[in-house]
């Protein structure tokens, strides 16, 4: 696994080399950062990045290709993010449909346009390939900061232009992109793993003594490339101490004594693809190893173990022989009394068993002739109790909160029961009691509607008779009397109730009623009226349901429903407590009608096995016998064999406890060292493999993505 690792690491190296001695060089020739120029150089350079770095960092067989272009300040700092797409059609199909979190999108291969359906881009392929470009403001999962430092003293990228000493430039790598995985039961976050590699162009009139902490320097006499690698985020998810002897870089660090410092660029690539391509069929041998080790280490404690008490056994044996030929000798004696006893046990023992056997077939067949009645007779009790409570469910008024009570069976109470307690709960009734006082509040409101509709519409009258004489009337009677408002306003009382008197008059005439009759009749009006009419039936029922009597209606029902529910629960285990009762009692008429159907045949066939089998037992004993009698003589030569097999069994005891614990348990230790960090490792390139896109992609697409990244220049 690390060979692999290390060779996909010095590929992309040698690969950022070629891809930065092409753009650094063009960088030198324009220090410039506009947008417009840095884009057009990445356009152009395309096909050359392409093909310096597809065996690395490309893959061939994914939907989607994706490269980002991050344009930084000299620091390191993100100012702009382009985008590049490629959009793979090997089936030349027409139509293309994509997915994508960019914004100004341009095709920038052809004049295939797009239409949107939903969120995703329907491309006008052709057949071919779909470039485009967009941007995006969102972070990338990577980002750097560069450092400097001069004669040990921190300078900024704007105070180091022009300036000579010993110069120290770090990039310090930072991973923004986690997941959450679970690793051994646990939720932990881990990065998505990124190889960094930044590389620039030094001139060697101005740098002197360059070293890399982390890379290669390349020297060909007039310039140096420089090119340095680090893993951000790697060593906390493979979760490495500072003890272990596995260092994993996450900065770079160039070191060179410099003079009048000037810098055309730096070029960082970020990939995770190397991670993809890395093969983890080792972890499954390790995975196969750890099983056999797990087996053997079980095994060799067992050998141990038993060897151990093998000796303490043997040694007992080896004690005991002296009384074991003792007894050898009195078995010999009663091996002859035992064989005679047996046609006496025949005699007496199967007739006596025969009589029981007998009298139980008969007891048991009594018992067995009433299990169908009462079988009867329990299932009868269990539908009364079902019935009972069924009947009181639907005495209990359930009907009025809209709940129907099912009829209840042994197969179905427990569910249906469940289902009406679930039915039962605060939120439901309060609800289901709400829309029915609602309907109530608002059947009685509509009822009176008319009432509502009459004074509605007097009050409407009234303010368009106020309007009709204070707009209209009253200014033609002081019109006649030359008088304007203010002078009218400023009268003394007695005149002004005689103009008063005149407009009163005035209201009267049926000019001016009709056209007050005629301002009614208008569509304005009429709609006010109407206007007016709902709302007030609004407001009537939101009062008449906000009031104490139908929130107490409410609460009353969903009190109620509290009370039903506790009563169905007691109810159900009521039925639960018989439902266990009843299953007993099925099961204690099957077991005796079995036992009753076996106790007969047992009694019928029982005379003729015992006496066959008796006879076989007296044949086997006079065997038995003979075979005592030749123990009886071997027994001396026995005690001498143990003897030595103790002796051996002691040998073997300590050979397998040293052979233990200095050869197997030390592998087993080893391989537990290694098993969290490849465990942690699968995890890793697991997450690697799901990030796939930067910029967006649909989901029944694959895809691969890199990140270049191209500072300013530092120039006088």
């Amino acid at each position: 696994m690390r060979k692999n690792i290390g060779k996909a690491i010095g590929l992309t190296m040698s690969a950022l080399m070629i891809f930065g001695c092409g753009m650094a060089v063009s960088a030198g020739s324009n220090g410039s950062t506009d947008v417009k120029s840095v884009t057009q150089k990445e356009e152009s350079s395309t096909d050359k990045v392409k093909s310096d770095i597809a065996s690395i960092i490309n893959d061939a067989d994914v939907d989607k290709e994706e490269t980002v272009y991050v344009i930084a300040n000299a620091d390191g700092s993100v100012k702009k993010v382009i985008v590049s797409e490629l959009l793979k059609n090997p089936d030349g199909l027409d139509k293309l449909t994509d997915a994508t979190g960019l914004t100004d999108i341009v095709n920038v291969k052809s004049d295939a346009g797009y239409t949107m359906s939903d969120s995703s881009y329907v491309w006008d392929a052709g057949g071919e390939n779909i470039y485009y470009r967009g941007t995006t403001t969102n972070e990338v999962p990577v980002t750097f900061k560069i450092s400097f430092k001069l004669d040990g003293q921190s300078v900024s990228a704007d105070e180091i232009a022009g300036k000579s000493g010993a110069l120290e430039m770090t990039f310090d790598y930072i991973n923004n992109c986690k997941k959450t995985v679970e690793i051994d039961g646990k939720n932990e976050e881990m990065y998505v793993p990124f190889l960094m590699i930044s590389g620039m162009i030094l001139d060697n009139d101005h740098f002197k003594n360059i070293t890399v902490d982390n890379g290669k320097v390349i020297d060909d006499g007039d310039k140096t490339v420089v090119a340095g690698f680090a893993l951000p985020g790697l060593s906390d998810n493979l979760a490495l101490s500072d003890g272990t002897d596995i260092d994993i870089p996450s900065s770079v660090t160039i070191k060179a004594d410099v003079t009048d410092f000037s810098l055309a660029t730096t070029l960082t690539v970020a990939t995770n693809d190397v991670f993809n391509k890395v093969s983890i069929d080792d972890d499954d041998t390790v995975e196969e190893i750890e099983d056999k080790l797990d087996t053997l280490d079980s095994s060799m404690k067992q050998i141990v173990d038993g060897a151990s008490e093998l000796h303490g056994y043997l040694t007992q044996l080896l004690d005991k022989s002296g009384e074991l030929i003792e007894g050898v000798a009195e078995l010999d004696t009663y091996a002859n009394q035992i064989s005679q006893s047996v046609d006496k046990l025949y005699k007496d023992g199967v007739v006596y068993i025969d009589g029981k056997l007998a009298e139980l077939s008969s007891g048991l067949s009594t018992l067995s002739g009433n299990s169908a009645q009462l079988n009867a007779g329990a299932k009868q009790v269990y539908d009364t109790l079902l019935g009972t409570v069924e009947t009181q469910l639907k005495a209990a008024g359930l009907d009025a909160l809209g709940i129907k009570v099912p009829a209840l069976t042994v197969d179905n109470y427990a569910a249906e029961l469940n289902k009406l307690v679930n039915a039962l709960d605060e939120t439901s009734v309060r609800a289901y009691a709400t829309q029915i006082a609602k309907k109530t509040v608002t059947d009685k409101v509509n009822a009176s509607e008319s009432q509502i509709t009459a004074a509605v519409t007097e009050a409407v009258k009234t303010e368009v008779t106020n309007t009709v004489k204070t707009t209209v009337v009253l200014p033609k009677v002081l019109a006649s009397q030359n008088l304007t408002m203010e002078q009218y306003n400023a009268l003394p009382a007695a005149v002004k109730s005689q103009i008063d008197a005149a407009v009163d008059a005035q209201m009267q005439s049926e000019t001016v009623q009709s056209a007050i009759t005629a301002q009614m009749a208008t569509d304005k009006v009429k709609k006010t009226i109407s206007d007016n009419v709902a709302a007030q039936k609004t407001k009537l029922i939101a009062e008449n349901m906000a009031g104490t009597e139908v929130q107490t209606q409410i609460n009353a029902a969903v009190t109620k429903a509290k009370d039903g529910a506790a009563q169905i629960k007691s109810a159900k285990e009521s039925l639960d407590s018989y439902a266990t009762f009843y299953q007993g009692v099925l099961a204690y008429t099957a077991g005796t009608d079995t036992a009753a159907a076996g106790s007969a045949q047992l009694s019928q066939g029982y005379t003729e096995n015992i006496t066959a089998n008796v006879k076989t037992l007296s044949d086997k004993l006079k065997e038995y016998v003979a075979g005592i009698d030749k123990l009886n003589t071997s027994a001396p030569a026995f005690k001498d064999a143990v003897s030595q097999i103790t002796d051996g069994a002691g040998t073997l005891a300590d050979g397998t406890s040293k052979f233990y614990d200095e050869g197997i348990k030390a592998i087993i230790d080893k391989i537990d060292d290694i098993t969290p960090v490849i465990t942690r490792l699968k995890a890793t390139l697991d997450i690697s493999r799901d990030y796939q896109s930067f910029g967006g992609k649909s989901d029944d697409m694959t895809g691969s993505t890199k990140f270049i990244y191209r500072t300013e220049s530092i120039e006088k």
